[in-house]
């Protein structure tokens, strides 16, 4: 657990003002994920952390995890392809913007306040009103689960019913086994049940469909399903344009700018 550590930004008089005050501050790149860490330790409610692009915030998201854990994380990426392009997002990135979403709407009802890591391109891109979009849903062991239900709310949001998956977006059911390629999941995950009662999950390979290993779920976590396409979204009456911003969604007071570096002047 490095959580404990973060309480350490508060024996820096600057680190106390920079929590206070808000305001810039010069912080090495091997540091900068602990400070924002911290920050957002000291804060209260959702936290907004905005990185110049996609690679940075997908890294910064991993490192914070790392630091806050248990405390939520949430990357949000941009949609990889425009809106006049006509073009589907790859499936990942639909259901990694989803469950950032969803954290930050769903804020008040959670443990702890998410902290979502943006890039500034997609933070300047239009996002679907909340209704318009299917929500995520999670499966624990000892869970109850019905199939035929279960079949349904999967097509609603979006992942495609097949012989045998291969790839996210998919789902399959073979007698008391499902098998399902969460959208933000590097793996497909094996649902066993026993009757009706989810017995395990493990990961497995999609090459040669043997399970790989039980997922921590049997100790407590969940197998997450998020959209994997917008294929199933009910449509918008407004126009393109018409469209909210992402920022306008959030309940988020203000936003701060991340800590960047300085330049130092050039001697003659």
């Amino acid at each position: 657990m490095l959580r404990p550590l973060l309480q350490h930004l508060d024996d820096d008089p600057q680190g106390i003002a920079l929590q206070r005050d808000g305001g810039r501050a010069f912080v090495s790149q091997s540091l900068r994920a602990y400070v924002v860490a911290a920050l957002a330790e000291a804060g209260e409610g959702p936290m907004l952390v905005v990185a110049g692009d996609d690679r940075q915030a997908r890294d910064l998201a991993a490192d914070l995890r790392a630091w806050l854990a248990p405390r939520p994380v949430r990357f949000y990426p941009s949609r990889g392809v425009t809106y006049e392009s006509h073009l589907v997002p790859p499936p990942h990135l639909v259901g990694l913007r989803v469950a950032a979403l969803d954290a930050l709407m769903d804020a008040a009802g959670q443990a702890e306040p998410p902290v979502v890591v943006v890039s500034a391109v997609a933070l300047s891109e239009k996002v679907p009103d909340p209704a318009l979009r299917p929500h995520g849903f999670a499966i624990r062991k000892g869970d109850l689960l019905d199939l035929d239900e279960t079949a349904q709310k999967l097509a609603a949001m979006g992942y495609e019913r097949v012989d045998q998956v291969e790839d996210r977006g998919q789902f399959a059911i073979r007698g008391e086994l499902l098998d399902v390629y969460p959208a933000t999941a590097d793996r497909a995950v094996r649902v066993d049940l026993f009757d009706i009662e989810v017995e395990s999950l493990r990961e497995f390979s999609t090459f040669t469909q043997r399970s790989a290993r039980r997922r921590r779920g049997d100790r407590g976590r969940a197998a997450e399903l998020w959209p994997p396409s917008t294929a199933s979204w009910r449509r918008s009456p407004r126009r393109e344009e018409e469209r909210p911003d992402i920022a306008e969604l959030l309940p988020v007071g203000d936003f701060r700018e991340l800590p960047r570096p300085r330049r130092r002047a050039r001697s003659s």
